[in-house]
């Protein structure tokens, strides 16, 4: 279980994209993290873009170490079509229901962790606990997740010079955004 006030942070974290607001809200999170976050968060430029995507990433991490402390549970259902997209649809996810529409199995499983729902390709881990090593750090305009590589699974290593997928996956989006596709619903559609 998240500390209460991670867990608030967490829910209101639309205060970090408030200019001055998001500023001060950066510097309290920094406060829980060690030295190494907190030079990551004084080395980003400041304004909104800094403190959404550091102040929200801090405490993000915090939240994910948490869970990963507390070795939470991703609990596996298996839904019946009808049932998963009325799932998604009442949580607000019209991405994944209209993912959904395509299916052709009548049954889909569907992964929760504290009552947030969501549905993935593969296997997941049985809880968070054994995502021990990882870090977010902030890269352009919003974070990354590093992981370690499976021949050095204790070591997670520096972000890699991704500039130029960066860039494409950017592209695709304005272009997505373009024709109003945004998801891969949205693809399906068209």
């Amino acid at each position: 279980m998240l500390k209460p006030q991670v867990r608030a942070y967490l829910l209101n974290i639309g205060e970090f994209l408030e200019e001055e607001r998001g500023e001060s809200l950066c510097v309290r999170a920094a406060e829980w993290l060690d030295d190494t976050r907190r030079e990551k968060a004084d080395r980003c430029r400041q304004g909104r873009a800094r403190a959404a995507a550091v102040g929200a990433g801090l405490l993000l991490q915090l939240g994910m170490q948490e869970l990963s402390e507390a070795k939470m549970p991703m609990l596996k259902k298996s839904y019946a079509l009808d049932d998963a997209m009325d799932l998604f649809r009442e949580k607000g996810m019209a991405d994944k229901e209209k993912v959904f529409q395509y299916r052709r199995s009548s049954f889909v499983n569907v992964y929760e962790m504290e009552g947030y729902f969501d549905y993935y390709y593969g296997y997941m881990l049985p809880n968070a606990g054994y995502v021990k090593y990882f870090d977010l750090v902030p890269y352009e305009e919003g974070m990354m997740l590093l992981l370690p590589d499976m021949k050095d699974p204790c070591h997670v290593p520096q972000a890699p010079e991704s500039k130029l997928l960066f860039e494409t996956l950017l592209e695709a989006k304005h272009w997505g955004d373009r024709v109003n596709i945004t998801t891969v619903g949205e693809l399906n559609d068209a």
